[in-house]
């Protein structure tokens, strides 16, 4: 239930009135804040308010953000990638930039690229090898016994 903002327009001339463009911050800080002080705002300052409170837009080249049920509860997985712009006097003062944590991560991504080249070479492999039909063993392949093919009728 989200909160729904009501607004009364003021006799303010001919002037062109402000787009309000309404997001969760905004409606989060007017929702905090007592009815009173809301109502006092005029539209050009709520537009303003609105503006001031959005969000910027994201500046790494991997923002991937998802709550996830897990055994009834919900949780959060974030990943970012992108260029390091803070000092490296501040990424070594908060613990960033030890040897073994640099290490944890270069292990993790290598394994992770391994993998993914071990699984898909033989994968290739595989399907080269049914392709040009040979056998290795006997009996009918994985393809056949995962895909369900219709016996010719005899």
């Amino acid at each position: 239930m989200g909160f729904e903002p009501v607004w009364t327009l003021r006799a303010e001339g001919r002037r062109k009135l402000p787009k309000i463009d309404v997001h969760p911050a905004f409606e989060r800080m007017l929702c905090r804040m007592p009815a009173a002080a809301r109502s006092t705002f005029t539209l050009h300052q709520l537009a303003l308010l609105a503006k001031i409170t959005k969000p910027p837009p994201s500046l790494h080249w991997i923002d991937y953000r998802v709550s996830l049920p897990f055994f009834g509860n919900r949780y959060y997985l974030t990943v970012l990638f992108g260029k390091e712009r803070r000092l490296l006097k501040r990424v070594k003062s908060e613990g960033q930039a030890s040897l073994l944590k640099s290490s944890i991560v270069y292990v993790a991504v290598l394994w992770f690229l391994i993998s993914v080249c071990l699984i898909s070479s033989l994968g290739g492999l595989y399907l080269v090898k049914s392709v040009l039909g040979v056998d290795v063993f006997n009996g009918p392949s994985l393809v056949h016994q995962l895909v369900i093919v219709d016996p010719v009728p005899q």
